[in-house]
């Protein structure tokens, strides 16, 4: 098909006693609360056979958290592949960050997405824009991208879907080497937002 999916995003966040929502941007018939980690599976499974012929390879799954940090909801996402665990760092040195105020008030002060929440995405070098922008596909989508670069600190940069923004901001084409450009070049670029353009 046409519109099949390279890859396909599912989050899966976490609830009341072990059940779970989830919802994929790619698999438009998945959105589904209260149910359990292996009735979402089975119901991925579906969807994604019965519509897109999509290769279960190519599923990224997420573990998503909610926090409340200075009346933000902050929502971990985590990327559940083989560098779960650099991630999972990334996310300790985050929450060691927000301990320190000046870095607490730079990260809660990006903008929330249309859910009002603000969505870490906690990366490692190796991680593209591609990926990044994969994530923010409806008009108010928005991703908070983290990557440590100390003990106690993090990089951040911010990736939307559309901008109505006064502040430097690059299109994910307009990169050297467009969506294929990892994390760590993307450090050593000025800008502190990335559209999905």
């Amino acid at each position: 098909m046409s519109d099949r999916p390279d890859r396909v995003h599912v989050y899966v966040r976490t609830e009341i006693e072990e059940k779970v929502s989830a919802w994929s941007p790619q698999l438009h018939g998945l959105f589904v609360a209260d149910w359990s980690i292996a009735e979402v599976g089975r119901l991925v499974a579906e969807i994604a056979r019965a519509e897109y012929q999509a290769d279960p390879d190519n599923f990224l799954w997420y573990d998503e958290r909610i926090d409340d940090v200075d009346d933000y909801h902050l929502v971990r996402r985590l990327l559940m592949d083989k560098h779960a665990e650099d991630r999972l760092q990334a996310l300790r040195i985050l929450d060691s960050s927000l301990q320190i105020r000046r870095q607490r008030d730079e990260i809660l002060s990006y903008p929330r997405d249309r859910a009002n929440e603000l969505v870490i995405v906690p990366c490692v070098g190796a991680d593209s824009a591609g990926w990044l922008v994969e994530q923010v596909t409806e008009p108010g989508d928005a991703i908070l991208a983290i990557t440590p670069v100390t003990d106690s600190t993090v990089w951040a940069m911010q990736v939307v879907n559309s901008i109505e923004l006064s502040v430097p901001y690059r299109y994910v084409t307009d990169l050297v080497g467009g969506p294929e450009t990892t994390v760590t070049e993307l450090m050593e670029t000025p800008d502190r937002i990335l559209v999905r353009g």
